[in-house]
This record gives structure tokens, C-alpha cells and sequence, in this order.
């Protein structure tokens, strides 16, 4: 169905704000599936489509025959989800019925079709397929959410499973009960895909990993980390202004959040096995200046979190070892590390 048709678009707002005035806890919506958008309404011209269809008469047709296709106006349904998604984000961001003081988002399942223009007017996606990069790429500055369906009982399978996402900053949907065709606890015996204790194990060992990422936003300069054993990604998080850590560090510079995943399905790759536990972390903090306006960098020091490990462990300060590089050996647990990094600016600067 075509959701800009006005007298259905009408009723999927109405009841949206329907759920927004009768249950006051309502938390939002997901819209499920953006790739339904894919679709043409031949009865309709957006002003640009110009597609092939069947000859719109009575008779009926060979579909696999070309000849019996042409060529005329329709309006992509691309067109229509904007339209319909932009008035729902008014009605749950801006609208009388929105409430301040009770926040709410709208996710969207992207399934196979990840795409930038139709993520504009969501708050997040939450999606099935497990096209992990695809989704990770449009959250670039917004949670991403993976469905799981179910998951084998093999820990470096698992291992493997939490640390791609953690390197991609996407969180693995979570055991619950009652799940329909996803993952469900152990002794929810009744759903297709309970996990088992093995499972949730491995889920409460990253537990407090994906709680690290909170917030975390892609830094996007050029080649801003790598290191030489495993994969790396970077992202930042901003000190809240007023505490004591933001005044202390500098107003500008943000907390960076490292992933370095994946070192032991690396090594199994080439075929060898990692010579050591530890991972060179090397920081290219220049161009972010450069890009960003950040003041210099004087001090940079670091931390670890660990899968089922308490706490963090101290790494120290990183060496300085060329203009804005910054060299860190980071020991790894599991092939991994999730290294919490703090920079300080020159405050005299």
C-alpha cells in the first residue's frame, strides 16, 4: 500500500497519536519493513519515476514477456515513506502531543535496503537480515539495533558474534521472553529460538562493553587509528559540560572509545596463530584537529574493559611518536579490548 495516499496517511497518524494519548508510558515506534519502500504506485506521478509496467488495459499478460511492458509515470514509495515518516517524527518530536518531560523515538527496520535518505527522520534502526555493516554505516550518528535470531553454543562463534558488533557499534538484540522467530532465554522453552545458559553468559560477559558504548558517535578523519594485531575502529563520546572531568580535560576534547576486536579470528584467517596478546595501538589525532577545532593534545592516557572481566585495567599514557601519533600497547583478553581513551589538552594553547 501506498502510505501517502491522504486518507491512509491520516489514519496511521491518528493512530500513532491515539497510542501517545491512551497509554502514557508508550515509548515510541518501529516501522517495519523500509524496504517494502522499494515498490512503485503506477496510478500515481511523483515527477520524476519513469518505469516499466504492464500495458494498463483488461486483458491479461505474459509477464516474462517484454513486449508486454511499457513505459510511463509512477511514484516510488521511496517518496511516499518520507512524506509519512517526516509527519510521524513531527507528531512524536514537535507536535502538541509531544511531551517533553517523556521522550520517545522512532526505529525502522531496514532489512536489506539501508539507505541514507529514509533513515533522516528516525531515531534509530532496529533490524533483521543481519546486514551488520550496512546498518552500522546509516547509524552513523544514531543507536543501531540487530536482530538475532538464534545463536550456536559455541563461545569463539560468539566471541566473534559480540565483538563484530561491538567494532561496528551495534547492539545484538537480547534474550527476551515471549520473543517471536529471535532469541528468547533459556528456559523459555516454548519460543523457536531459546538461547541457553551458555549464551546468556556470553551475553552479561559483553554486557558491560555495549554499556561503554552509549553514546558513541563515529569519528570519520582520515585513518584516525590502526593497529597490528586485530581490527580497530574509533569513535567519540563528549564529557557532559559542568562535571569535573569535562573542566579538567578541556571543554573540546571528547572521550575516545577504541574497539580492537577480532585479533584471534585474524591470525585463524592467515593461518597462524597471534604471536603475542598484545595490540599496538597507534592514534592519528592531527587531522581530527585539523577538522574539528580540537585544541592540542598534550596527554593521552588510557583504560581497558574486557568480556566477564570487573572493572577496568590501567594502560597508562600513551607515547608520543610523531606530530598528533600516539602509540599504546593494549594488552588483549579473547582476541579483544575495549579501550577507553583520555586526552588532554593544552589549556595554555
Amino acid at each position: 500500500m501506498d502510505p501517502m495516499e491522504p486518507i491512509f496517511e491520516d489514519l496511521l497518524v491518528e493512530q500513532a497519536a491515539r497510542h501517545f494519548e491512551r497509554v502514557p508510558g508508550f515509548e515510541g515506534i518501529a516501522i517495519d519493513r523500509i524496504d517494502y519502500s522499494e515498490n512503485y504506485n503506477y496510478e500515481r506521478d511523483d515527477g520524476v519515476s519513469f518505469v516499466p509496467m504492464i500495458k494498463p488495459d483488461n486483458t491479461s499478460h505474459n509477464v516474462s514477456d517484454l513486449g508486454e511492458w511499457v513505459w510511463g509515470p509512477a511514484r516510488s514509495l521511496r517518496t511516499s515513506y518520507r512524506h509519512t515518516i517526516e509527519r510521524l517524527h513531527h507528531l512524536l518530536h514537535t507536535s502538541a502531543q509531544a511531551n517533553a518531560t517523556h521522550k520517545r523515538a522512532m526505529f525502522q527496520n531496514f532489512g536489506q535496503l539501508a539507505r541514507l535518505e529514509l533513515n533522516r527522520h528516525f531515531d534509530g534502526t532496529f533490524s533483521e537480515l543481519a546486514d551488520l555493516n550496512a546498518n552500522a554505516w546509516i547509524g552513523l550518528r544514531a543507536p543501531t539495533i540487530l536482530w538475532t535470531y538464534s545463536l550456536d553454543s559455541n563461545a569463539t562463534a560468539l566471541d566473534e558474534y559480540f565483538q563484530q558488533h561491538l567494532l561496528m557499534d551495534a547492539y545484538p538484540m537480547a534474550p527476551m521472553h515471549k520473543n517471536d522467530h529471535s532469541i528468547a532465554p533459556a528456559n523459555d522453552t516454548g519460543c523457536t529460538c531459546p538461547a541457553t545458559p551458555m549464551i546468556e553468559a556470553l551475553y552479561r560477559d559483553y554486557g558491560r562493553l555495549f554499556d561503554a558504548m552509549h553514546g558513541a558517535r563515529w569519528l570519520l578523519t582520515a585513518k584516525p587509528a590502526s593497529v597490528d594485531l586485530g581490527f580497530v575502529n574509533i569513535f567519540t563520546k563528549s564529557h557532559a559540560k559542568g562535571t569535573a572531568m569535562g573542566a579538567a580535560l578541556g571543554a573540546a576534547l571528547p572521550e575516545l572509545v577504541v574497539p580492537i576486536m577480532l585479533a584471534l579470528s585474524a591470525s585463524n584467517a592467515q593461518g597462524s596463530q597471534p604471536p603475542s596478546n598484545i595490540s599496538t595501538l597507534t592514534l592519528n589525532l592531527e587531522p581530527a584537529a585539523e577538522a574539528l577545532g580540537w585544541p592540542q593534545v598534550v596527554a593521552v592516557t588510557a583504560a581497558a574493559l574486557y568480556p566477564g572481566m570487573a572493572g577496568e585495567r590501567e594502560l597508562g599514557s600513551a607515547a608520543i611518536v610523531g606530530k598528533g601519533l600516539w602509540r599504546l600497547a593494549v594488552p588483549l583478553e579473547r582476541g579483544c579490548a575495549l579501550v577507553r581513551v583520555t586526552l588532554k589538552a593544552n589549556t595554555l594553547s
